[in-house]
């Protein structure tokens, strides 16, 4: 049986390639999406698929607390974590919610996350979405050397989109 952060790492996965060292690519030397620059102690070149599983579940999924979320959810967040840091992606669904914005999702904005999945219209996707897209295109413009990247992590986006609006009419 598939679990939620299974369907969400498989995602992932499906859009993290294998060993690449892009010297425009600010983590450096990644393999399966995992940067040595986050993980400066791994042998990223030598890194198994099974390691990466376990860092995504470890690292992205449970700190952004997938499971106290719907699938929809917890799709956007990990998957947008994994591109932009946890800090980043909780800091976006904070703004979004009207919470203090920390990084931490504690116990306010997790209520505030009950509170806006309750919407019948999904606004909080739609938001997230936008917000995700704003950060990807400031960075585009603020440091030219990530341009080269903007259509592909806005491309991931629209399908990640696309998945979780799907999971949400489930």
């Amino acid at each position: 049986m598939t679990t939620q952060s299974d369907a969400i790492i498989a995602f992932i996965l499906k859009h993290e390639g294998g060993y690449v060292n892009d010297p425009h690519d600010a983590g450096g030397k990644t393999n399966f999406g995992i940067s040595k620059r986050q993980y400066p102690n791994l042998d990223i070149k030598n890194l198994s698929r099974e390691q990466a599983v376990a860092i995504y579940q470890r690292d992205y999924y449970a700190k952004v607390k997938g499971d106290s979320m719907p699938a929809w959810l917890a799709l956007l967040l990990t998957d947008f974590a994994v591109n932009a840091g946890v800090g980043t992606a909780i800091r976006l669904l904070q703004r979004i919610l009207g919470q203090d914005v920390d990084g931490i999702l504690g116990k306010n904005s997790l209520a505030a996350v009950q509170r806006a999945v309750a919407d019948p219209n999904n606004q909080l996707c739609q938001d997230y979405v936008a917000g995700r897209r704003a950060h990807y295109q400031n960075l585009a413009i603020n440091k030219p050397s990530q341009q080269k990247f903007l259509k592909g992590w806005l491309n991931r986006t629209n399908e990640c989109a696309a998945l979780a609006e799907q999971w949400a009419q489930q």
